[in-house]
């Protein structure tokens, strides 16, 4: 994350690897998938700049399908306590000297 000419941007830089793998990809992943956040931001997110295809060939892709399956609900609370245990053992941290 940073600024350009005063307007906030997020970057992202994407190996021709990980793209090629999306690209091949036959069907949903699951939401925790290493290239689950990689599929949203091509399906979210805007290509300004890239020195192949590949890259608008598989924001093409992202966005005509569902490429990410939901999330369930026991994945959800396991997400939520982890969060929440995180938060109560950080504060206890910063309250101990």
């Amino acid at each position: 994350m940073t600024q350009i000419d005063h307007r906030f941007i997020n970057l992202i830089f994407v190996s021709q690897l990980a793209v090629q793998a999306l690209l091949d990809l036959g069907g949903p992943i699951e939401s925790g998938d290493n290239f689950a956040p990689i599929m949203r931001w091509f399906q979210d997110g805007e290509i300004l700049s890239a020195t192949d295809g590949l890259m608008g060939e598989l924001q093409r892709k992202a966005k005509r399908g569902d490429w990410i399956k939901s999330i369930n609900a026991d994945t959800r609370y396991r997400a939520w306590f982890q969060i929440n245990y995180n938060l109560a053992q950080l504060n206890r941290m910063i309250q101990s000297d």
